[in-house]
Protein backbone atom coordinates (compact mmCIF):
# COMPACT_ATOMS: atom_id res chain seq x y z
CA UNK A 1 0.00 0.00 0.00
CA UNK A 2 1.21 3.66 -0.54
CA UNK A 3 1.40 5.63 2.43
CA UNK A 4 -0.31 8.28 0.44
CA UNK A 5 -1.39 7.10 -2.44
CA UNK A 6 -4.77 8.32 -3.15
CA UNK A 7 -7.90 6.30 -1.32
CA UNK A 8 -10.93 5.52 -2.48
CA UNK A 9 -14.00 4.54 -0.29
CA UNK A 10 -16.96 2.34 -1.25
CA UNK A 11 -19.92 1.74 1.31
CA UNK A 12 -22.90 -0.29 0.44
CA UNK A 13 -25.83 0.03 3.04
CA UNK A 14 -28.85 1.21 2.75
CA UNK A 15 -27.90 3.65 -0.49
CA UNK A 16 -24.17 3.17 -1.98
CA UNK A 17 -21.75 5.67 -0.25
CA UNK A 18 -18.60 6.70 -2.02
CA UNK A 19 -16.12 9.18 -1.34
CA UNK A 20 -12.16 9.65 -1.96
CA UNK A 21 -8.99 10.92 -0.31
CA UNK A 22 -5.94 12.69 -0.83
CA UNK A 23 -2.63 13.01 1.28
CA UNK A 24 -2.07 16.81 1.64
CA UNK A 25 1.99 17.13 2.17
CA UNK A 26 1.66 20.63 3.88
CA UNK A 27 -0.83 19.07 6.66
CA UNK A 28 0.67 15.92 6.88
CA UNK A 29 -3.05 14.54 6.84
CA UNK A 30 -5.46 12.72 4.38
CA UNK A 31 -8.30 15.39 2.92
CA UNK A 32 -11.79 14.09 2.33
CA UNK A 33 -13.25 14.40 -0.90
CA UNK A 34 -17.08 13.69 -1.37
CA UNK A 35 -18.95 12.07 -3.81
CA UNK A 36 -22.42 11.01 -5.34
CA UNK A 37 -21.01 7.96 -7.62
CA UNK A 38 -23.92 6.09 -5.99
CA UNK A 39 -26.31 7.50 -8.31
CA UNK A 40 -24.47 7.23 -11.33
CA UNK A 41 -25.70 5.03 -14.08
CA UNK A 42 -26.22 1.41 -13.20
CA UNK A 43 -23.68 -1.16 -14.35
CA UNK A 44 -24.74 -4.21 -12.98
CA UNK A 45 -26.37 -7.04 -14.43
CA UNK A 46 -29.34 -6.92 -17.05
CA UNK A 47 -32.06 -8.85 -14.93
CA UNK A 48 -31.61 -6.57 -12.15
CA UNK A 49 -31.53 -3.58 -14.20
CA UNK A 50 -35.01 -4.61 -15.54
CA UNK A 51 -36.46 -5.61 -12.79
CA UNK A 52 -36.01 -2.13 -11.60
CA UNK A 53 -37.24 -0.27 -14.29
CA UNK A 54 -40.17 -2.57 -13.84
CA UNK A 55 -40.84 -1.99 -10.05
CA UNK A 56 -41.21 1.96 -11.66
CA UNK A 57 -37.86 3.25 -10.70
CA UNK A 58 -36.99 4.57 -13.70
CA UNK A 59 -33.53 4.83 -14.66
CA UNK A 60 -31.42 2.46 -12.67
CA UNK A 61 -28.68 3.75 -10.51
CA UNK A 62 -25.65 2.15 -9.20
CA UNK A 63 -27.22 1.77 -5.99
CA UNK A 64 -30.26 -0.08 -7.23
CA UNK A 65 -27.52 -2.73 -7.38
CA UNK A 66 -24.94 -1.86 -5.19
CA UNK A 67 -26.56 -2.03 -1.60
CA UNK A 68 -28.51 -4.11 1.03
CA UNK A 69 -31.88 -2.99 -1.10
CA UNK A 70 -29.79 -4.02 -3.87
CA UNK A 71 -29.44 -7.90 -3.15
CA UNK A 72 -32.99 -7.57 -2.86
CA UNK A 73 -33.83 -6.52 -6.11
CA UNK A 74 -31.26 -9.22 -7.91
CA UNK A 75 -32.93 -12.09 -5.28
CA UNK A 76 -36.46 -10.94 -7.08
CA UNK A 77 -35.20 -10.22 -10.18
CA UNK A 78 -33.75 -13.73 -10.46
CA UNK A 79 -36.46 -15.94 -8.54
CA UNK A 80 -40.04 -16.70 -9.73
CA UNK A 81 -42.52 -15.48 -7.15
CA UNK A 82 -43.50 -19.33 -6.27
CA UNK A 83 -40.42 -19.94 -5.33
CA UNK A 84 -39.76 -17.13 -2.95
CA UNK A 85 -39.31 -18.33 0.64
CA UNK A 86 -41.84 -17.85 3.47
CA UNK A 87 -39.03 -16.73 5.72
CA UNK A 88 -37.83 -13.80 2.94
CA UNK A 89 -41.90 -13.10 3.00
CA UNK A 90 -41.99 -12.23 5.80
CA UNK A 91 -39.03 -10.56 6.95
CA UNK A 92 -39.42 -6.73 6.90
CA UNK A 93 -38.00 -4.67 3.69
CA UNK A 94 -34.85 -3.81 5.97
CA UNK A 95 -34.22 -7.14 6.97
CA UNK A 96 -35.28 -8.75 3.98
CA UNK A 97 -31.56 -8.89 2.29
CA UNK A 98 -29.70 -10.15 5.32
CA UNK A 99 -32.20 -13.10 5.57
CA UNK A 100 -31.24 -13.85 1.75
CA UNK A 101 -27.24 -13.74 2.82
CA UNK A 102 -28.41 -16.37 5.89
CA UNK A 103 -30.15 -18.55 3.49
CA UNK A 104 -27.29 -18.50 0.66
CA UNK A 105 -24.66 -19.20 3.79
CA UNK A 106 -26.76 -22.07 4.94
CA UNK A 107 -26.81 -23.26 0.92
CA UNK A 108 -29.96 -24.92 0.42
CA UNK A 109 -31.79 -22.26 -1.25
CA UNK A 110 -30.58 -21.82 -4.66
CA UNK A 111 -32.10 -18.79 -5.97
CA UNK A 112 -30.56 -17.10 -2.86
CA UNK A 113 -27.22 -18.40 -3.36
CA UNK A 114 -27.69 -17.00 -6.82
CA UNK A 115 -28.56 -13.92 -5.93
CA UNK A 116 -25.56 -13.25 -3.40
CA UNK A 117 -23.31 -14.45 -6.11
CA UNK A 118 -24.31 -11.85 -8.20
CA UNK A 119 -24.42 -9.36 -6.05
CA UNK A 120 -20.66 -10.23 -5.86
CA UNK A 121 -19.92 -9.42 -9.55
CA UNK A 122 -21.98 -6.20 -9.58
CA UNK A 123 -19.89 -5.14 -6.22
CA UNK A 124 -16.67 -6.32 -7.94
CA UNK A 125 -17.47 -4.89 -11.44
CA UNK A 126 -18.21 -1.59 -9.97
CA UNK A 127 -15.52 -1.39 -7.61
CA UNK A 128 -13.25 -1.99 -11.04
CA UNK A 129 -14.72 0.56 -12.45
CA UNK A 130 -14.15 2.80 -9.65
CA UNK A 131 -10.60 1.98 -9.31
CA UNK A 132 -9.48 2.52 -13.04
CA UNK A 133 -11.17 5.97 -12.32
CA UNK A 134 -9.12 6.91 -9.31
CA UNK A 135 -6.20 4.54 -9.34
CA UNK A 136 -6.40 4.28 -5.67
CA UNK A 137 -2.99 2.80 -4.80
CA UNK A 138 -3.29 4.11 -1.28
CA UNK A 139 -6.10 1.40 -1.43
CA UNK A 140 -9.69 0.25 -2.29
CA UNK A 141 -11.57 0.16 1.08
CA UNK A 142 -14.91 -1.48 1.28
CA UNK A 143 -16.66 -0.61 4.48
CA UNK A 144 -20.48 -1.62 5.45
CA UNK A 145 -22.55 -3.82 7.41
CA UNK A 146 -23.26 -5.68 4.15
CA UNK A 147 -19.52 -6.03 3.24
CA UNK A 148 -19.17 -7.60 6.89
CA UNK A 149 -21.70 -10.30 6.54
CA UNK A 150 -20.52 -11.05 2.98
CA UNK A 151 -16.93 -11.09 4.06
CA UNK A 152 -16.05 -14.51 2.76
CA UNK A 153 -17.73 -14.00 -0.11
CA UNK A 154 -15.67 -11.26 -1.06
CA UNK A 155 -12.45 -12.85 -0.29
CA UNK A 156 -13.33 -15.38 -2.79
CA UNK A 157 -11.83 -16.07 -5.96
CA UNK A 158 -14.83 -14.85 -7.83
CA UNK A 159 -14.92 -11.60 -6.45
CA UNK A 160 -10.90 -11.55 -7.26
CA UNK A 161 -11.11 -12.89 -10.57
CA UNK A 162 -13.66 -10.08 -11.37
CA UNK A 163 -12.22 -6.72 -10.26
CA UNK A 164 -9.02 -7.85 -12.02
CA UNK A 165 -10.16 -8.58 -14.91
CA UNK A 166 -10.29 -6.79 -17.89
CA UNK A 167 -9.93 -7.71 -21.98
CA UNK A 168 -6.59 -5.56 -21.91
CA UNK A 169 -3.57 -7.26 -20.37
CA UNK A 170 -1.80 -4.41 -19.20
CA UNK A 171 -4.89 -2.57 -17.46
CA UNK A 172 -5.55 -6.21 -16.02
CA UNK A 173 -1.93 -5.92 -14.91
CA UNK A 174 -2.74 -2.64 -13.17
CA UNK A 175 -5.52 -3.38 -11.13
CA UNK A 176 -3.47 -6.46 -9.02
CA UNK A 177 -1.39 -3.37 -7.95
CA UNK A 178 -4.18 -1.66 -6.71
CA UNK A 179 -4.93 -2.92 -2.94
CA UNK A 180 -8.35 -4.19 -1.73
CA UNK A 181 -8.97 -3.76 1.96
CA UNK A 182 -12.35 -4.59 3.94
CA UNK A 183 -12.87 -2.68 7.00
CA UNK A 184 -15.11 -4.81 9.37
CA UNK A 185 -15.24 -2.58 12.52
CA UNK A 186 -18.82 -0.99 12.69
CA UNK A 187 -18.32 2.36 14.18
CA UNK A 188 -15.70 3.36 11.61
CA UNK A 189 -17.86 6.67 10.56
CA UNK A 190 -17.88 7.48 13.93
CA UNK A 191 -13.88 7.10 14.28
CA UNK A 192 -14.22 9.87 11.08
CA UNK A 193 -16.32 12.24 13.04
CA UNK A 194 -13.91 12.27 15.99
CA UNK A 195 -11.11 12.28 14.00
CA UNK A 196 -12.52 15.74 12.25
CA UNK A 197 -13.91 17.10 15.64
CA UNK A 198 -10.43 16.89 17.14
CA UNK A 199 -8.95 18.98 13.84
CA UNK A 200 -11.79 22.01 14.65
CA UNK A 201 -11.04 21.92 18.17
CA UNK A 202 -7.19 22.13 18.25
CA UNK A 203 -8.31 24.87 15.25
CA UNK A 204 -10.67 26.66 17.14
CA UNK A 205 -8.65 26.40 20.89
CA UNK A 206 -4.84 26.31 19.98
CA UNK A 207 -4.85 27.70 16.32
CA UNK A 208 -2.43 25.02 15.10
CA UNK A 209 -3.44 21.62 12.94
CA UNK A 210 -4.78 18.60 15.06
CA UNK A 211 -2.05 16.94 17.36
CA UNK A 212 -0.05 14.09 15.26
CA UNK A 213 -0.58 12.15 18.45
CA UNK A 214 -4.26 12.02 17.78
CA UNK A 215 -4.26 10.52 14.29
CA UNK A 216 -1.80 8.14 15.35
CA UNK A 217 -3.30 6.97 18.17
CA UNK A 218 -6.84 6.70 15.92
CA UNK A 219 -4.63 4.24 13.20
CA UNK A 220 -3.03 2.38 15.72
CA UNK A 221 -5.85 1.26 17.85
CA UNK A 222 -8.41 0.88 15.32
CA UNK A 223 -6.92 0.82 11.60
CA UNK A 224 -5.42 -2.82 12.66
CA UNK A 225 -9.07 -4.16 12.26
CA UNK A 226 -8.32 -3.55 8.04
CA UNK A 227 -8.06 -6.52 5.85
CA UNK A 228 -6.04 -6.97 3.03
CA UNK A 229 -7.58 -9.30 0.68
Amino acid sequence: IDDKGFRTIIYPGTGLGMGFAFFDEQSGFYRPLPSEGGHADATCDEKTKRYTISTGWGNPDQETAISGPGILRTYLALTPKSRVTQNIKNATDETKPIEIVREAKKGDDTYCKEAVAQFILNLAGFARGTALQTMPYGGLYLIGGIVKDLEDYIKSNAFIKEFQSHDIKGISEVLKKIPVLLIDYPNMPLLGCGHAAAHFMNLAFKGSRPKRIFYDHVINQHLKILKSL
